[in-house]
């Protein structure tokens, strides 16, 4: 299962459920959960020194033309698409998170199994 959860450096609401998804992050780290964070539009220095000054230990990836975020109808910043097991989108949602949000969401739509 894979959650990806779409962002900028510059979004606000994005800076604001950081530390949540760090929380998750870390959390998730003793299950077959992979989360990614794929920042849309940005240059990898840009984004490398947000993640470093924040202390962020998520997997990120750079999608600067936005591609990844177009096949998945990112338009708004954050957006969170989880996909099951099987390699289905089980959910997408547009906007930020809170930590009790994020854990029903995973929890609803990701099956988690420990390592």
């Amino acid at each position: 299962p894979i959650w990806i959860t779409f962002w900028a450096t510059w979004c606000g609401p994005c800076r604001a459920e950081a530390a949540d998804l760090e929380a998750m992050s870390r959390q998730l780290a003793d299950t077959d959960v992979v989360h990614l964070a794929i920042s849309l539009g940005e240059a990898g220095d840009v984004v490398r020194d947000y993640i470093d000054s924040g202390g962020y230990t998520w997997r990120t990836l750079l999608d600067p033309e936005r591609r990844a975020g177009a096949a998945y109808a990112a338009r708004v910043f954050p957006t969170h698409v989880f996909i099951d097991r099987n390699g289905f989108v089980a959910a997408i949602r547009p906007g930020i998170l809170n930590r009790i949000q994020m854990e029903a969401l995973v929890d609803q739509h990701l099956d988690l199994e420990a390592r």
